[in-house]
């Protein structure tokens, strides 16, 4: 009767529910290990399924009491178009996610619940969780016989909850580990669950409340350490959703335990995680760093670093939290800074001059190191050419104008954006170029003045130009220079990154895309001759890491190499004979001393003394970082032989560094030492702690 009627028993789909549960245990967590030991446990009464089409729903075998069979249905109470309707109608709602759904029924929206779209903006690679909670045991066990839910239940980011407890669970994990995104909404169908709280807003309340409770414990608790400045307590806190940064904190951190320290990283464990002000709080009361490290964020964004511990910035990017007064005025007695654009961070937005180190981005050598006597000549026949360039800047400028003008939001707008390219492709295809940033803010504003447009202010504009089309312009320009150069002498040429394939003139070159982990260092030291070519600066990570590989490398000049050295020699010069702050500087009548300056200002293209801040304490800080943000100050003595400026000077090098190995390797040997020396993570390190001075 059952057959002739749809019904099937439960128990011949035991085979789909034994591969649901291999796949919960397969989590391999003791919350995971748990349900199954309960589930396996948990015995089904006599239960039929019935299945065809949309409909699905269980259905329990009886008997009458004249002792004939009846089937007693459990009436499903979403149906499949209910289920994907409700799932439709939460994608279109903001702050909607995570979301918990409250009973499994025959399971329908758990299934369309975990196709959701889960991931967040603003945090590559987040993935909100999703929540499933379930009173019955038994009523999971029978939809994980009709279910394939394979991905589902192996899936960490399902968090899920069943048995009579299950909202207690659900409450536990949310204080126990509040980096999983708390539910934000829930689709009911179980309202018997909510007994104890009520409701999900009133479970967030109870989990806020012990939450408040628990951070307040910590800052009660917290001592101050004694600490030893030859092994101090170092933590990291970094972010899981970040590309570059992550992988730079951890090289940081290694660096650390390289000069004996004892460090420990603060980041997500997974891709549903985001750290909360709690899982900083458990950190520094577990861990009781001495030193905390941060990357492009500072103190006054984590409200449980205690002030008392020295807290270390690391300026990488261009923020805007960073490039603000707030931040500067926030910067409290031990707190630090070191990275990039030292001088305007310090001038125009009040950062500390005597706790911000200047330095580059640094490389870890090991991590890039070639060991030759391995290397096979199959293993480098992918990579070997006579030149080379790294880059994932392959987008070509006129693509990037017209992206620009599709954005402008008024005719306004759009005429300076075309002048301002227009003028600057004029000054490319004269084969000139622009560096420096008081160069091209004056480039725009005289641009702006022509074309007798005005505007309050100049900062996107500029910033289009510095960061984007010059950008650009800067190295494609080199690129199609050294594209004719190879053609005309039959050159292998490779170009290494995304996007190169699309190039209107340069995609013959194309070799796709170059993995940091493997083929960085063999491109590097297969190629005869890498260029390294950016309008900022020639001291750039690349550089460090071409080097570090044993790459010979040629580099394109920019005004900052210009500036650094006349800096240099200005300072050098200046504290021979006593300069030791602005107001000697001002006050002293040395002839030399004022040629010096004015040398250092037609380099920068802006007087020293009408520059923001204390000049002569930026050229004191960049001494102590050894004048390392400049090819020219960096390498004095290689420098001049390795760049260049015009297309006659690119091909003289090139031609060169193929003719003359053994200067390839003279140069190569003696800037790598360099690298070594100064710009390694464990140099940067040991110079940042020697400035911090933490033995006082």
């Amino acid at each position: 009767m059952t057959a002739e009627r749809g019904w099937i028993p439960v128990d011949l789909l035991a085979s789909r529910f034994d591969e649901n549960l291999a796949a919960l245990r397969s989590r391999a967590t003791p919350e995971s290990t748990r349900l199954a030991g309960q589930l396996l446990a948990t015995a089904l009464p006599p239960v039929v399924v019935q299945a065809a089409g949309e409909v699905l729903q269980f259905a329990d075998l009886a008997t009458t009491p004249e002792g004939a069979p009846v089937v007693v249905v459990r009436p499903p109470k979403v149906t499949v178009a209910q289920a994907i309707k409700a799932i439709d109608q939460l994608n279109t709602l903001p702050k909607a996610l995570p979301l918990l759904v409250a009973g499994c029924d025959v399971g329908w929206l758990w299934t369309f619940a975990c196709k959701l779209a889960h991931t967040r903006l603003g945090s590559p690679g987040y993935t909100y969780p999703v929540y499933f909670v379930e009173k019955s045991l038994e009523v999971l066990k029978l939809a994980m016989h009709v279910h394939d839910w394979q991905v589902l239940l192996a899936d960490h980011r399902v968090r899920l909850f069943a048995g009579d407890d299950a909202i207690d669970q659900l409450f536990e994990q949310m204080t126990r580990e509040p980096s999983i995104a708390w539910p934000a909404s829930t689709i009911n169908l179980d309202p018997t669950l909510w007994t104890r709280f009520g409701s999900l807003d009133q479970l967030r309340e109870a989990a806020n409340a012990d939450c408040r409770v628990e951070l307040e414990s910590f800052a009660l608790r917290l001592e101050k350490p004694a600490i030893d400045p030859k092994r101090l307590r170092v933590l990291g806190i970094s972010s899981l959703f970040t590309s570059f940064l992550q992988h730079s904190m951890r090289d940081w951190l290694a660096a650390s335990e390289q000069l004996g320290h004892t460090t420990e990283l603060l980041i997500e464990s997974a891709p549903h995680h985001i750290l909360t002000s709690l899982d900083q709080a458990r950190a520094i009361a577990n861990f009781k760093p001495d030193l905390v490290l941060l990357i492009d964020h500072f103190r006054g964004e984590f409200r449980q670093l205690p002030a008392d511990r020295p807290t270390v910035c690391w300026v990488q990017d261009r923020m805007q939290t960073l490039f603000h007064k707030d931040a500067g005025a926030r910067q409290g007695p031990v707190d630090f800074g070191m990275g990039y654009a030292q001088a305007e961070l310090v001038g125009k937005f009040d950062w500390p001059a005597d706790r911000f180190m200047p330095c580059v981005v640094p490389v870890n050598d090991a991590r890039f190191s070639v060991a030759v006597d391995s290397l096979t000549q199959h293993q480098l026949a992918k990579y070997e050419c006579d030149l080379s360039f790294v880059s994932h800047a392959s987008k070509s400028p006129e693509v990037i104008r017209d992206e620009e003008l599709a954005l402008c939001k008024s005719p306004g707008i759009r005429a300076m954006v075309t002048a301002i390219s227009e003028r600057t492709f004029a000054v490319y295809r004269r084969g000139d170029c622009l560096t420096g940033d008081a160069q091209i803010a004056r480039f725009v504003a005289d641009t702006l003045t022509d074309i007798k447009a005005t505007i309050d202010d100049h900062t996107p504009l500029v910033d289009f130009l510095r960061l984007r089309l010059n950008n650009a312009l800067f190295r494609h320009q080199a690129l199609e220079w050294a594209s004719d150069f190879a053609r005309h002498r039959g050159l292998v040429f490779h170009l290494w990154g995304k996007g190169w394939d699309k190039h209107p003139t340069l995609a013959h070159h194309a070799r796709g895309e170059a993995d940091n982990q493997d083929d960085l260092k063999y491109i590097y030291h297969a190629s005869k001759v890498n260029l390294q070519l950016s309008p900022f600066t020639t001291a750039h990570q690349r550089s460090f890491e071409c080097l570090s590989a044993g790459g010979f490398l040629i580099a394109r000049r920019t005004s900052r190499d210009q500036f650094d050295r006349a800096n240099q020699t200005l300072f050098d010069y200046g504290s021979s004979i006593g300069i030791s702050n602005l107001d000697h500087l001002r006050l002293s009548r040395d002839d030399r001393l004022w040629q010096l300056v004015k040398e250092a200002a037609d380099a920068f293209g802006q007087h020293p003394l009408d520059q923001p801040g204390d000049f002569w304490a930026n050229l004191t800080a960049q001494a102590r970082a050894q004048w390392t943000e400049a090819g020219s100050t960096l390498w004095p003595d290689e420098f001049d032989q390795i760049s260049f400026q015009t297309q006659a000077d690119l091909t003289r090098l090139i031609e060169r560094g193929l003719a003359d190995a053994d200067w390839r390797r003279e140069m190569t040997d003696k800037m790598r030492q360099v690298v070594i020396d100064k710009t390694t993570y464990v140099a940067v390190t040991r110079r940042l702690l020697g400035f911090m001075n933490l033995s006082i």
